[in-house]
């Protein structure tokens, strides 16, 4: 009975990848608005079955199968939206002034903020008659998205890596859409230190404050000594997401399947092993006397990447875009910045050798798209940043490299590291896909 009720919901849960990646290339033109794309959804909205397992995920999670439903149709608008916005050489949106963010409530539906400029713009008439739509509401905020994204700039400027350690103060950020503000999280949080950070770092209205006291949990350790014997016998010639790897005797998980775009032959994954991935070290599967299937031809772990790409060199294993059995289908090789409130996926090695039903199948909730931390002393921004539920254990030690992925099946970034906050809430950091793509010049296929 249980099968069948979910083979049930399956029906009406995920919208086909290839009507995302269809929406998302639409070009803006004179004609081209936002209601144009809204008003097509009811049209294009199409659900698709996707596994058992991973539904199993997100309910188990607490996620709600009408709040799934509700995000499909979200990011759907979300594509329509940023379609109907203007777009820069570098093809980056250029938003308009009386723009103030979007996110997810908890229900999955888009809310999209807006300055009060937007009431006498006759440019935001579209998204203001927008909330006549079933799932879309405006809300009035202080601050627009530049604004907000100033901001970050200005933090990303002024503070120098020593300054957070130094000051024993150690910060991050994070962009709340929800909030309208620069959430600053203080490790040791008071108003003395608030106060301290006002005269001696930044002294700003759409900057708010948090306490973020953690214990960060680096996801890569060296294990035991290594054997040095290589296995004859191959049990596994797929390199999929989420598979056990050791670089320089660090523990890492497979992020997805990437090709050089200078050389397509040049065929491997990526990861994130945290700037501990010489160039040229060997990689291996599955154990430190697994076999060596590639090397390190790329590593960045500075600005917004902590990435490493690894090329493969054993003609007996092939990378993959194939999710980890039984998690069933594909990653789709498109890249996606979630949004703040949806419900995000992701697999991990260690993960998956520790917790029943050993797939490293976890999900959380995306908490921003633009966030800053430091692993291993180096402060890294512009990644998402989740919240892990109470009830399900979170990433930890090698699960680090893992992709992490929407609900439609599109890249969304790797997995680089979690905090375990003193009342026991995880939280969890990801480099965005498409940055680890631009930053190590390759490309999904």
């Amino acid at each position: 009975m249980k099968k069948k009720f979910y083979s049930l919901l399956l029906v009406f849960i995920f919208v086909f990848s290839s009507v995302g990646v269809v929406s998302a290339q639409v070009q803006p033109d004179d004609n081209h608005s936002f209601l144009d794309g809204v008003l097509t959804i009811n049209d294009l909205f199409e659900y698709e079955g996707f596994a058992q397992l991973e539904l199993e995920a997100a309910l188990s999670s607490g996620f709600t199968a009408e709040r799934l439903m509700n995000q499909n149709r979200s990011f759907m608008y979300v594509d329509a939206l940023f379609d109907s916005m203007p777009r820069n050489r570098a093809d980056e949106i250029i938003f308009p002034e009386y723009f103030g963010g979007i996110y997810l409530d908890s229900d999955g539906n888009l809310v999209i903020t807006v300055v009060e400029s937007a009431f006498a713009d006759v440019r935001s008439g579209d998204i203001m008659r927008a909330s006549e739509l079933d799932g879309i509401s405006i809300r009035l905020v202080e601050f627009s998205h530049s604004e907000l994204l100033d901001t970050i700039e200005r933090l990303i400027q002024i503070t120098p890596s020593e300054l957070a350690y130094g000051e024993c103060l150690g910060f991050s950020w994070w962009l709340s859409e929800r909030d309208n503000r620069v959430v600053v999280g203080l490790f040791d949080y008071g108003d003395e230190q608030i106060a301290w950070f006002r005269e001696s770092v930044l002294d700003c209205a759409t900057i708010i404050f948090e306490h973020s006291s953690s214990v960060q949990r680096y996801d890569e350790i060296l294990d035991d000594a290594y054997v040095g014997i290589e296995p004859f016998v191959i049990l596994n010639p797929n390199i999929n997401p989420g598979r056990r790897i050791y670089i320089n005797g660090g523990r890492l998980s497979v992020g997805f399947r990437v090709r050089s775009i200078f050389d397509s032959r040049d065929v491997g994954f990526v990861t994130s092993p945290h700037g501990r991935a010489a160039w040229n070290a060997d990689v291996r599967v599955d154990s430190l006397a697994g076999s060596t299937v590639g090397r390190v031809e790329g590593q960045v772990f500075s600005g917004g990447v902590d990435a490493a790409f690894v090329r493969l060199t054993n003609i007996r294993y092939a990378p993959t875009n194939v999710l980890p059995p039984p998690i069933a289908g594909n990653l789709v090789p498109v890249t996606r910045i979630p949004i703040q409130g949806s419900i995000i996926f992701q697999v991990g090695a260690t993960h998956a050798e520790n917790h029943p039903p050993r797939t490293g199948l976890m999900s959380a909730e995306v908490v921003s798209t633009n966030a800053s931390t430091r692993i291993n002393n180096v402060l890294l921004h512009s990644l998402i940043r989740v919240i892990y539920p109470h009830n399900i254990p979170g990433p930890t030690v090698g699960d680090s490299g893992g992709a992490v992925w929407n609900p439609d099946r599109t890249a969304a970034g790797l997995h680089a590291g979690s905090f375990r906050a003193q009342d026991g809430t995880i939280f969890g950091y990801s480099v965005r896909a498409g940055l680890v793509l631009n930053a190590l010049s390759v490309e999904m296929y």
